[in-house]
């Protein structure tokens, strides 16, 4: 990816829904936050149903101005998505009727 992307991904707007911020019962982490984010950023308007996104690590890395080829940075990401991927909400969806949901349900990393 060209820099010019980079800045563009990394000034993408990301709108949160109140209740997902009041009723989460645990703190993401800064680098946590950074990752549910940028898979954020990739849903669109027209997205209607649930489907697989996916994102490069190194990509990520240039997005956040982290070193892509420093070997901790890589291990510390992987377990900040497993710890991500650990974490769960319980969330109505009408009154009489609460769903699980995972931040990640299955990461891959290839």
């Amino acid at each position: 990816m060209k820099q010019e992307t980079y800045i563009d991904l990394r000034n993408k707007t990301v709108v949160k829904a109140n209740e997902l911020i009041q009723k989460s019962r645990f703190n993401l982490s800064l680098q946590q936050q950074k990752i549910v984010l940028y898979l954020i950023s990739q849903i669109t308007p027209n997205d209607e149903e649930f489907r697989l996104y996916e994102f490069s690590i190194t990509d990520f890395c240039r997005v956040c101005g982290i070193d892509p080829y420093n070997g901790q940075n890589y291990l510390d990401l992987k377990q900040a998505i497993k710890d991500i991927a650990d974490k769960s909400l319980w969330i109505s969806i009408d009154e009489d009727e609460e769903t699980l949901l995972r931040w990640i349900e299955k990461p891959y990393i290839n």
